[in-house]
């Protein structure tokens, strides 16, 4: 029997990524492209080894091709783009974002430009450009004072830019109504978690489907992430 020798060849490129971490600092990775070509009579074939993105940690990932395709829209961005989808590092994908991004003009597109944070680390980043004379606050996607009763510290809770009236006073009156302070001790976590979900989801409803922000945060309140 005849046998015919494959070489094998590992190729083996980086990136170096910055990004900005829990308190607002710049720091520094490299990632690593790997790819494998298989050599015969003919032509190389060149297949994806094991990944087919600049880097895959944890949920903090960016399609290469995706970024290409729009490099300025991208580069103004804490968030990074992994296919349709936009990931933050620590948080799960919502799935459509950069859609909703792209559809949004005055909200949700500065505010992500900021990042999904914790609230500790966004009170270190300033603010977007001012939103219809009005301004911007820090919100925290599941409220504050539910802290303790999610096991976790106010601080410690994930936040986004919101504008200071009209978005930031809609979601604190509808949440006021779907817990008031006087049941507020006797809701389970579930309840709790549960709430916040209806409430966003009611707000997007009332928009027609159409306000991209209140899409989002119903979309990434459903992951019941919230530090």
């Amino acid at each position: 029997m005849r046998t015919m020798k494959v070489r094998c060849f590992l190729f083996r490129a980086y990136v170096t990524l910055s990004y900005s971490n829990d308190v607002g600092e710049l720091e520094y990775k490299k990632y690593y492209l790997s790819t494998s070509t298989s050599k015969t009579s003919t032509e190389p074939i060149i297949s994806p080894l094991a990944i087919d993105t600049i880097f895959d940690i944890a949920s903090f990932s960016l399609s290469l091709s995706e970024y290409n395709k729009n490099k300025t829209f991208w580069n103004g961005f804490w968030v990074v783009a992994d296919g349709a989808a936009v990931v933050f590092p620590g948080v799960p994908a919502v799935s459509g974002v950069k859609r909703m991004i792209e559809g949004s003009t005055s909200v949700l597109k500065p505010s992500l430009a900021k990042g999904v944070r914790k609230y500790s680390a966004l009170q270190n980043i300033s603010a977007p450009s001012n939103y219809k004379g009005s301004g911007w606050e820090r919100h925290h996607i599941f409220e504050k004072r539910f802290a303790s009763k999610l096991g976790t510290t106010s601080g410690k809770m994930l936040a986004i830019f919101i504008p200071k009236y009209n978005y930031h006073y809609q979601i604190t009156q509808r949440m006021s109504k779907k817990i008031p302070w006087y049941e507020a001790p006797f809701k389970t976590k579930t309840q709790i978690i549960q709430a916040h979900i209806d409430a966003y989801g009611e707000l997007w409803a009332e928009s027609g489907f159409a306000d991209e922000y209140w899409e989002f945060l119903y979309k990434f309140s459903k992951y019941k992430q919230y530090d």
